[in-house]
């Protein structure tokens, strides 16, 4: 076979067609077009200065800026900005808010990127090139640096010229790009690894490959064409339509920096069931970020971030004298043994040899950030504590965890969250210490560390049992509403975000008049309530271990600030003596039906440690930590803890853990610590200095101010010292309103799959018929249902006690 190769300016099976390929392509605002031969005839406009696109049909802005990778920004909200027009002052070029920072070029268009500090001229760099200007963006502790270029200058730094040619849009849109951002729309739900291809066709139209892992870990991908649709009004737009589906809809670029981003969006009709998605005018608006470099987390570029804002300094030992030295230890001659003289090395290995103190023994594997509280409704009728006045705005600290795992386990297993508070107010430290439920599985303090010995490892196997964790579930039916609620889809949320937290006890609440209440607390995320699917969850814990305690700080680290609502329930004293279940029984909930949500104030969490270890690992929380007007209740699980708390800390991380910065009560400058408490290991304080360290005395020692404010609530108790039954109580009416009425039809079989699931990991069968029959006095149809599962007969249900009223 002949395959004839045409010349410049012919083409045909034997070369005998003329054709240009500037015939088809108008140049505007005087281009020149130039045909060039890769794979095909094709043609490419080149623009003037001062123009660029497809046909020269854009003109450059005098006035460019480069948006950098570490700077956080809003696609939506920039999309708002783009291509803006008004009338500005012509004198000027540059204003910004709290929040946004816009240019103006010579045509008073307006790009504007998020900002949100100070503006200023960066001090002591010589950052940008070409006579750019530097700009400079302080915030939580980081420090961003933008670069706004003169005139034929991009990049970066302002470092790249374009003197002679603009950018088409081919050089802008074509190649591979990973997807950096998106909202989550229906057809990339849950998708990671996200990129696409786009590639220049013969015709002239642009191929499009879109690749991902989707939810269930599964490789995906669906191709498509486009085709450029000339609109004056966007840098790009293109006509997509894939190949599959009869997807059609309209891919718009719409800035780039040249360099790293490209923000795509389709503001049209795509038709694909998204009609849940649609809004009122019955148009999609979907955005992504596209990056044609692999994208990163925040977490991921920490350490960078960290050598672009800090200069290296002098090494020293641990008691400050400098070293010349770090790599080699001291030794007689250079094969001889060390010498024991060499402290640097002696002191360095000891203190590594020290570096970690007891993980806890609960709620080791956990995440952390700082925060603030503001009271935004006034509450001075039921509480005197000054954190809850209207107005008032308190540091936080919260931290998140899972239960029963080590400190290296897994944060997406089935297991309930720890979600603790740390109010640093003017009365000292508030520890609000909960979890993401709002009941426990068992009510009385003695049961508490046989219950996480059973949800731990074997003794001798070391292995995680299912028999040990359902005996003790079939040995104690007080524990049902918690299975029940652990086992539910809110068992594994998405991340520490998108979950609940609760006080779980009762609590007393008192006001000035000397009056109180019982409350029980909780913080609804404002995010709303996402939880993960089992077969997701399983993948992450082996994939993505950290995967909570990641979503966290890189939610922080880009701005997108989680946030709580607190609200208390108020029960008063004659309605709690009138409830028929004990109110103070940590198995139970007040019905929001009776006793409805009354909001207090937002936590609003803005700020990442800055050392895991010292702010995280070393925070001490304890529910006995309670301001004036907040106060413990009978609650017996409450009890115990008011001394376990302060007790594993003791043991944690010692005697004067309170004088560590993060649990340091003076960390409120308004709050003085004045006691008799003195010396022990690790006493880095002042020690109460030289005042007398007895009470009472005669020299003007700490003595109490204020009684009336200060003093504890008095209480009266009467009643036979003894070990009273604890599992007497009603342990199925609640749960079964759970299951019932709180659960819908897709909860209920989610609940049963998961609990049979774990249940048929027993091999003691007798266990598994006995945890049935307790399911059987919450409901018929559970325990059938599991029973089928299981391929058993349905079990007779347990005895049950009788409803026994209130005792307070």
């Amino acid at each position: 076979r002949v395959i004839c190769l045409c010349t410049l300016g012919r083409i045909g099976h034997n070369c005998r067609v003329p054709y240009n390929a500037c015939n088809r392509v108008l140049c505007e605002n005087d281009g020149h077009c130039v045909s060039f031969v890769e794979h095909a005839l094709q043609a490419v406009c080149i623009c003037p200065i001062d123009y660029f696109g497809d046909v020269c049909q854009f003109k450059i802005a005098k006035l460019t800026t480069h948006i950098p990778r570490t700077a956080e920004f809003i696609p939506v909200m920039i999309v708002h900005f783009l291509h803006t027009s008004g009338t500005i002052p012509g004198d000027v070029r540059c204003f910004f808010d709290e929040v946004y920072m816009c240019l103006v070029d010579r045509d008073q268009l307006i790009d504007c990127l998020i900002f949100n500090h100070e503006v200023e001229h960066c001090t002591d760099r010589n950052f940008c090139t070409n006579g750019g200007r530097c700009l400079e963006s302080k915030r939580a502790g980081q420090v961003h640096f933008a670069c706004v270029c003169l005139e034929c200058h991009y990049g970066t730094f302002c470092q790249l010229t374009m003197t002679q040619y603009s950018l088409t849009l081919d050089s802008i849109y074509l190649g591979l790009y990973y997807e950096v951002y998106r909202n989550n729309i229906i057809f990339e739900i849950d998708s990671k690894c996200v990129n696409a291809t786009y590639t220049a066709n013969d015709d002239g139209s642009v191929g499009v490959w879109n690749q991902t892992i989707n939810l269930i870990g599964k490789y995906s991908s669906i191709k498509g064409g486009s085709t450029k649709v000339k609109n004056s009004m966007e840098p790009a737009t293109l006509e997509v339509k894939f190949d599959k589906q009869n997807q059609v809809g309209s891919y718009n670029v719409i800035t780039t920096d040249y360099e790293n981003y490209s923000l795509v969006y389709s503001c049209k009709n795509i038709r694909y069931h998204c009609y849940l998605y649609r809004e009122q005018s019955n148009e999609l608006k979907i955005y992504w970020i596209m990056a044609n470099a692999q994208p990163t987390c925040p977490s991921d570029n920490q350490i960078l971030d960290y050598k672009n804002s800090h200069k290296s300094e002098q090494l020293t030992t641990g008691y400050g004298r400098p070293l010349g030295e770090r790599s080699n230890v001291v030794t007689v001659g250079p094969r001889g043994p060390l010498l024991l003289s060499d402290f640097p090395y002696i002191e360095d290995i000891q203190r590594f040899d020290r570096e970690r103190v007891p993980e806890r023994v609960v709620h080791a594997k956990g995440a952390g950030a700082f925060g603030v509280f503001e009271a935004t409704d006034d509450a001075s009728d039921i509480c005197k504590a000054q954190v809850l006045k209207k107005g008032t705005k308190t540091r936080v600290l919260m931290r998140f965890s899972t239960v029963a795992g080590e400190s290296g386990s897994a944060d997406t297993v089935r297991d309930p969250r720890g979600f603790a508070v740390k109010f640093y107010t003017d009365e000292g430290i508030w520890d609000l210490v909960g979890n993401n439920t709002p009941i426990f599985f068992v009510r009385d303090p003695f049961l508490f560390q046989m219950f996480i010995h059973s949800q731990k490892r074997n003794p001798q196997t070391h292995l995680k049992d299912a028999n040990m964790v359902w005996d003790f579930f079939a040995n104690h039916p007080m524990a049902t509403h918690q299975f029940l609620f652990l086992y539910s889809d809110r068992g594994i949320p998405d991340g520490f975000r998108h979950m609940h937290g609760y006080g779980s006890h009762t609590f007393k609440m008192v006001n000035d008049k000397n009056e109180f209440v019982w409350v029980k607390f909780h913080l609804r995320s404002d995010q709303g309530i996402k939880n993960l699917d089992p077969t997701k969850a399983k993948a992450l814990a082996g994939e993505q271990p950290d995967y909570a305690l990641s979503d966290l700080y890189n939610a922080i680290a880009r701005k997108e600030y989680p946030s709580w609502t607190l609200y208390v329930q108020v029960v008063t004293h004659e309605q709690a003596k009138t409830l028929p279940y004990n109110p103070f029984d940590l198995t139970k909930v007040f019905s929001q039906n009776d006793f409805p949500l009354r909001r207090l104030g937002k936590v609003t969490l803005k700020e990442n440690p800055e050392n895991y270890f010292a702010q995280i690992e070393q925070a001490a929380f304890s529910p006995a930590h309670m301001p004036p007007g907040i106060e413990a209740s009978p609650d017996k699980m409450l009890q115990g803890r008011l001394f376990s708390y302060a007790d594993t800390h003791l043991h944690r991380v010692g005697t004067n853990h309170h004088l560590i910065p993060v649990n340091n009560p003076e960390t409120n400058k308004n709050v003085k610590v004045c006691t008799y408490q003195r010396d022990g290991a690790m006493q880095t304080g002042h020690n109460q200095g030289s005042a007398p360290n007895y009470h009472k005395n005669s020299y003007n020692g700490p003595d109490v101010t204020n009684r009336d404010k200060h003093i504890e609530h008095a209480t009266f108790e009467s009643g036979m010292a003894a070990r009273h039954e604890a599992n007497e109580d009603d342990n199925y009416s609640q749960p079964r309103v759970f299951y019932r009425q709180v659960l819908d039809d897709r909860g209920r079989a989610n609940v049963i799959n998961n609990i049979a699931e774990h249940l048929q990991q027993c091999t003691d069968r007798d266990i598994i018929r006995r945890s049935i029959a307790i399911f059987a006095n919450v409901d018929d149809e559970l325990a059938r249902r599991l029973a089928e599962k299981l391929n058993l007969d349905v079990p007779t249900k347990t005895p049950t006690a009788s409803n026994i009223r209130s005792k307070y």
